[in-house]
């Protein structure tokens, strides 16, 4: 049993990196101390974010099918990651982006997010408000705006 419901050791190892990183990554911008933003604990709270960025676009901000987000992360840790928003049943439904599969999918509005992976922890951990950190758009500021409010990945 987990904090969360039934688990595997594994995501909850995973929970606690992520929730340890986050405190780190309080601790050091109240000491002015930037740092860790390139370790083994980030990748994985990136991982996360990435991983939930599906969810994120379609159903916590509700973005419209027909619309794309991507997510840029532009380093430490670098990745790319990437959501469309399809209708299946009525329904919104986020289908990740990059998985490589060759199903055939309607063309989509993309908005692009780029941005540090320290400003990508500050958002997922409900740290700081959007308006508040450098992302750079390009597409929707609408879309854009919904899907920052919404990139709040801490329970």
């Amino acid at each position: 049993a987990g904090p969360f419901g039934t688990t595997t050791w594994a995501d909850l190892l995973a929970i606690r990196t992520f929730d340890i990183w986050m405190h780190e990554q309080d601790v050091r911008e109240a000491l002015e101390r930037p740092g860790g933003l390139d370790t083994g604990a980030a990748a994985l709270t990136v991982g996360r974010l990435f991983a939930a960025l599906p969810r994120i676009v379609a159903k916590d901000a509700a973005i419209e099918p027909g619309n794309a987000v991507v997510l840029d992360l532009t380093g430490p840790t670098v990745g790319r990651a990437g959501a469309r928003v399809e209708e299946h049943d009525g329904k919104a439904r986020g289908i990740p982006l990059f998985t490589g599969d060759a199903e055939e999918h309607a063309d989509v509005v993309t908005t692009s997010l780029t941005m540090s992976t320290a400003v990508a922890g500050r958002l997922a951990g409900g740290r700081r408000a959007p308006e508040d950190l450098h992302v750079v758009v390009h597409g929707d500021d609408d879309v854009a705006r919904r899907v920052l409010a919404a990139m709040v990945i801490t329970p």
